[in-house]
C-alpha cells in the first residue's frame, strides 16, 4: 500500500477535477443560452456581450510590450520544501504586481464600461519564463517593476560558471487592448448624459473590425487566417486583432467622432461578472474541452485512490491493512541491513511483489519473518496475504500449513 498522503493527494486532485469539470461545464452551458445583446439595446440585468477590449484609463506594457488592460505578474523563485521522502521543488512568489482598471466593451452599437472588480477572468494560462531567457530588454522592464524588493534575481552570483542563489521566473497573464472579449454580468444603463468618449484611436479600430452598416464583424478571415487552412483560430483571431489595434492607436487618424458609454456591467451577489477574452463560439469549445479534461483526471485519480485502498489485495480482511498500512520503509525499519538472503532492498522487493499478488514471495516473508527480524503485524499480514492467494493453508486458522 502507498503511503497515506497518495491517496490523500490522489483524493484531493479527483475532487478538484471533478469540480471543475463541472463548473466548466455549467458555464459552457450558461454561455450557450444566454442571448446575446447589442450594447445600445441591451436591457438592464444579467446580459452577456461580444466585442473587443479597450482601455478606459492607462494600459500597462507587458514583458512582450504588448499593451495591457488587465496585467498579473509574479517573480517566484525555485525553493525546495519538505524533507526526506517529502523532500521537493517548487516555485515561491517573491513579488507579484496587479494592473486591474474598469475598462471598455465595444460592439457594432456602442461601448459599454466593465468594473473587473470580483469579476472571475477566463483568458487562458499563465506564461512562465527563466529569469535567464528574457532579453535584455525585458530584463529592464522586470529590474524596474520589482525594484530592490526581491534580492539576488538579477545578477546571481556565479562562480566557476555554475549560478548560486536560486533559479527565478517570471510569470505573465494578460488582457490585452482589442482582444476579442466576451462579457456576461450585471449591466445598468448610463445614468448622466456626460458618459462620452471621444478617442480617435478607437474610431479606426471600429473601422477596421465592424460593418456597420451590416450591424455585424467584417469578414476578415482572410487576412486573420495566417495558415491558410480556411478557418480563424482563438490564437489567430487573439494576434490579428490586437495588431489591429496597436496600429489603430499608433495612427488614429483626424476622425474625434464622440461615442457614448451606454451603460456599465459589474459583478453582483446575484449575477457574478465574467470576462474571456475570446469570443463565444471558441470560448463554448474551450469550455467544453476543458470540463471534459478536469473531469476525466478528476474521475480517473478518484479511481486510482479507491483501488489502493479498497483494490485487490488493499483491504480484503482487518489483517490485510494491518501491514497495507505502512510504506515500504517504515515496515523494514527494524529488518536486518543484511541477510543470507539479500539485503533490505531485497526484502522490500519481495513485499512489492507479495502486495501484488506473488503468493511464492509473500510465503518466503513469512517463513523468514524471523531471520528477517520482521514485526508480529507484518509477519501476520504475509500470512493472510499467503493464504488469500490460494497458498496451503488450514482453512479454520487461516494459517500456512506443511507442504
Amino acid at each position: 500500500m502507498p503511503p497515506a498522503e497518495v491517496v490523500i493527494f490522489l483524493t484531493c486532485a479527483g475532487i478538484y477535477g471533478c469540480y471543475e469539470g463541472y463548473r466548466r461545464g455549467k458555464r459552457a452551458r450558461l454561455v450557450e443560452d444566454t442571448p446575446r445583446s447589442k450594447i445600445a439595446t441591451a436591457a438592464q440585468g444579467y446580459s452577456e456581450f461580444e466585442g473587443f477590449a479597450w482601455p478606459k484609463a492607462d494600459t500597462f506594457r507587458t514583458l512582450r510590450d504588448q499593451e495591457a488592460i488587465y496585467y498579473e505578474f509574479a517573480l517566484q523563485k525555485e525553493v525546495e520544501t519538505g524533507s526526506g521522502k517529502n523532500k521537493r521543488k517548487t516555485w515561491r512568489t517573491e513579488f507579484s504586481y496587479n494592473h486591474i482598471h474598469p475598462f471598455y466593451v465595444v460592439d457594432v452599437s456602442g461601448l459599454a464600461m466593465v468594473h473587473p472588480i470580483m469579476g472571475e477572468f477566463e483568458i487562458g494560462s499563465s506564461e512562465a519564463r527563466l529569469y535567464t531567457s528574457l532579453s535584455d530588454k525585458e530584463k529592464k522592464s522586470v529590474e524596474l517593476l520589482v525594484g530592490d524588493k526581491v534580492k539576488g534575481y538579477s545578477n546571481p552570483l556565479k562562480i566557476l560558471g555554475i549560478t548560486f542563489g536560486g533559479k527565478f521566473r517570471v510569470v505573465e497573464k494578460s488582457l490585452l487592448v482589442g482582444s476579442p472579449l466576451y462579457v456576461a454580468g450585471s449591466f445598468s444603463t448610463a445614468a448622466s448624459d456626460d458618459l462620452i468618449v471621444i478617442d480617435a484611436g478607437l474610431q479606426s479600430f471600429r473601422s477596421k473590425v465592424f460593418n456597420t452598416g451590416a450591424g455585424g464583424l467584417k469578414d476578415v478571415t482572410r487576412i486573420l487566417d495566417k495558415n491558410n487552412d480556411g478557418k480563424v483560430s482563438k490564437e489567430e483571431e487573439q494576434a490579428g486583432y490586437t495588431e489591429a489595434a496597436m496600429l489603430s492607436r499608433k495612427n488614429p487618424g483626424t476622425n474625434e467622432e464622440s461615442l457614448q458609454v451606454c451603460g456599465q456591467v459589474t459583478s453582483t451577489i446575484e449575477h457574478k461578472l465574467f470576462i474571456a477574452n475570446q469570443h463565444e463560439r471558441h470560448l463554448v469549445g474551450d469550455l467544453k474541452f476543458k470540463s471534459k479534461a478536469f473531469l476525466g483526471v478528476g474521475l480517473v485519480s478518484l479511481s486510482m485512490g479507491a483501488t489502493l485502498i479498497f483494490g485487490p489485495g488493499a483491504g480484503c480482511s482487518p489483517s490485510n491493512t494491518i501491514g497495507a498500512l505502512e510504506d515500504v520503509r517504515y515496515i523494514f525499519t527494524n529488518a536486518k541491513k543484511k541477510q543470507d538472503f539479500g539485503s533490505q532492498a531485497y526484502i522490500e522487493r519481495l513485499h512489492d511483489t507479495c502486495v501484488r499478488g506473488s503468493k511464492d514471495d509473500c510465503g518466503t516473508l513469512f517463513d523468514r519473518a524471523d531471520d528477517y527480524q520482521l514485526s508480529e503485524e507484518n509477519k501476520r499480514y504475509y500470512r493472510y496475504r499467503y493464504c488469500e492467494l490460494g497458498g496451503y493453508c488450514d482453512k479454520n486458522e487461516r494459517t500456512p500449513s506443511s507442504k
